[in-house]
């Protein structure tokens, strides 16, 4: 690009090349995840082997293109719009320029979002069903639970519920302390029981996923009246509606990591402490994702 200061009309004509740019990213994504989801589901449900990893791998394989989708548009966004090179004299340049800069970082930052959202809708398609295994401990429990006897005595042991560790139950008789050793398959929950808590309520997903489909219209809509030098009322009917969307995809969500964390503690009590730091810890995290949300809708008013 050369040295020379640009005019604000070639600032302007950047910015839309730009903004189109970033527009086939996004549809490119969106194909690849209408493409992905179906396919993943249709492997997960051929086939009877929990720990078969093909759906993953071909998880993998489509997540790296959303990666690399966000790395170009990241590219030209500092090699094009926030390059050194677009110096400015005047203050109506720099105005020009810091504008289109901050559309185009936006729209980027948009993508990001984007990315992250596909990503987690294709690894989703791609776990295995963890409520079809979990449906078949239960009836293992069901079928052994009055079975078990006192190491010591003989007398029956109560078992009242899965275990997923080895624990020590007290003879109700002698109160000696026998040991139990969970089977194989419960012992396997422990270590999928978040995906297994998600998958029970994956409504609150899917509510999600259409609340969030919702909002990139209206922020795709947004972007093409701004592009077109729309009107600035109706730029902001559209930015108040992302605003109430948000807050829908936000109550949603916390509802959703509130019933998650709940009935992890209630399935397994013997890692409540873990799952209340983990949900610290991921109610956080989503906190802040929504801060920065809207932190972006509201900048949006003032241009």
């Amino acid at each position: 690009m050369s040295s020379q200061p640009t005019k604000p009309a070639d600032v302007g004509g950047l910015e839309q090349r730009y903004l189109t740019f970033v527009d086939k990213l996004v549809a490119r994504g969106r194909e690849l995840v209408a493409e992905a989801v179906p396919q993943l589901q249709q492997m997960v449900a051929a086939s009877d082997d929990i720990n078969d990893l093909a759906p993953r791998r071909v998880a993998a394989a489509v997540t790296t293109q959303f990666e690399e989708l966000r790395a170009k548009a990241t590219q030209v966004l500092t090699e094009q719009i926030l390059s050194p090179d677009l110096s400015f004299q005047g203050l109506l340049r720099l105005n020009t320029w810091v504008g289109s800069r901050d559309i185009c970082t936006a729209r980027c930052e948009q993508l990001t979002r984007l990315t992250i959202r596909w990503r987690e809708q294709v690894e989703r398609a791609a776990q295995p069903d963890y409520v079809s295994e979990y449906r078949k401990v239960l009836a293992e429990f069901d079928a052994t639970k009055d079975s078990y006897r006192c190491q010591q005595c003989g007398s029956p042991l109560t078992i009242d519920r899965i275990f997923v560790i080895d624990v020590y139950v007290t003879c109700p008789q002698c109160q000696t302390q026998s040991h139990f050793a969970p089977s194989t398959a419960a012992r396997a929950l422990n270590h999928v029981a978040i995906f297994l808590a998600r998958q029970l309520h994956a409504d609150y997903l899917d509510a999600n996923d259409s609340l969030a489909q919702q909002l990139d219209q209206l922020e795709d809509r947004w972007y093409d009246i701004k592009m077109q030098r729309g009107a600035k009322a109706e730029r902001q009917q559209l930015r108040d509606q992302m605003v109430h969307m948000t807050q829908l995809f936000d109550r949603n969500y916390q509802e959703f990591l509130a019933v998650v964390y709940r009935d992890l503690q209630q399935m397994f009590p013997e890692n409540t402490v873990h799952y209340q730091q983990q949900y610290a810890l991921e109610l956080g995290r989503h906190q802040e994702g929504t801060a920065e949300r809207q932190r972006v809708i509201s900048q949006m008013a003032g241009r």
